[in-house]
């Protein structure tokens, strides 16, 4: 049975997020320019008006900016 199935029920649900957090590590992010799941990390970046200082690494320790100011390669 799926998470997303119609008899799991809300806690069961909350149960498995906390069990498992990376079921809910899909950030949305809502700005004025647009609103995107910014999965992986580096699509927020299109997002943005001004990036993050260089070098700005994602959640896991990779670069996502590099030292010179420029998108990484597959970040």
């Amino acid at each position: 049975m799926g998470q997303s199935a119609p008899e799991v029920t809300q806690d069961q649900l909350l149960g498995a997020m906390v069990a498992h957090p990376i079921l809910v590590n899909r950030p949305v992010v809502v700005c004025k320019n647009g609103v995107r799941l910014c999965r992986p990390s580096g699509v927020v970046l299109n997002l943005l008006d001004q990036w993050p200082d260089a070098p700005y690494p994602e959640e896991e320790g990779s670069p996502i900016i590099d030292a010179t100011g420029s998108v990484v390669p597959g970040a």
